[in-house]
């Protein structure tokens, strides 16, 4: 019960603080990279405080520069709405998925240990993989790839570092 309050506290915080306009990313809807590294810090610093699990996952969409080189931006930014949407879905309540740069995102899933955030995210990344997606100017449904990459925190990682330490365990 103690664990169930918690996370009502922690998503009613995170709900006041997307009332914000800068919190989400314009395109996706999903939160942005300002908000995320603000999200990261509050939950780096209480699994410091209460020695809990804390992974984040980062997602690069591959060959999405081909996307939109071949289709054009508008596809892109539709395909990036698209997967943004798919990867927050399949999340927890309790996770959070923001848009990173470019074709990235990073999600944050708060009291998961790396062996159960590597699984989860691999099943994300082959969710959208064997997904077809419709896309302006494609005559046919376009299947794109997510790359993936999982890290734990450790004694001393900031936001940055995290998300760092994600990105390089992309496979």
């Amino acid at each position: 019960l103690i664990i169930q309050q918690r996370y009502r506290f922690a998503v009613r915080k995170v709900f006041m603080q997307s009332l914000r306009p800068v919190t989400s990313d314009g395109l996706t809807g999903l939160y942005s990279h300002g908000f995320l590294h603000e999200h990261l810090a509050s939950q780096i610093a209480d699994a410091e405080e209460w020695q809990k699990h804390l992974a984040v996952g980062f997602f690069d969409i591959d060959l999405f520069a081909d996307v939109n080189a071949e289709f054009g931006y508008v596809a892109g930014d539709l395909l990036l709405r698209q997967i943004g949407t798919m990867i927050s879905g399949l999340l927890r309540a309790e996770d959070l998925s923001a848009r990173y740069a470019g074709g990235s995102f990073v999600v944050v899933l708060p009291e998961t240990p790396l062996q159960v955030a590597e699984i989860a995210l691999q099943r994300i990344a082959a969710v959208v993989r064997f997904t077809e997606l419709a896309i302006a100017d494609a005559e046919k449904p376009v299947s794109v790839g997510l790359s993936v990459g999982v890290a734990a925190f450790e004694a001393g990682d900031d936001a940055e570092s995290l998300i760092a330490r994600a990105r390089e365990a992309m496979r």
